[in-house]
């Protein structure tokens, strides 16, 4: 519970990286997309963040974090586990988007 006080309290940033399958593309090759994110953001607002960024409705969207898939309610903080830190020092996640 500490943890998570301080956490909320610095809001955290993290880099996530968001691995999706093109529509366009011919090939089945992942395409990236890069957000800043807060770890307090629910999942509905990484959502929403990605619908901008890739105008893609967020009602057609599954998240995935490993084998876990993300319920919009979650917040990010529940998979700071799987976060790991880059050259830089900042955490990172990888999560796959599915449409």
């Amino acid at each position: 519970i500490v943890q998570t006080r301080i956490l909320t309290k610095w809001k955290m940033s993290i880099l996530a990286t968001i691995e999706y399958n093109g529509r366009s593309s011919q090939r089945a090759q992942p395409s990236h997309l890069r957000l800043e994110l807060l770890l307090q953001d629910s999942v509905s607002e990484v959502k929403s963040k990605i619908h901008r960024a890739l105008s893609v409705p967020a009602n057609l969207m599954r998240l995935f974090c490993g084998n876990f898939e993300l319920q919009d309610t979650d917040s990010l903080l529940n998979y700071y586990s799987y976060t790991n830190q880059d050259v830089e020092g900042r955490r990172c996640l990888t999560l796959q988007l599915v449409m």
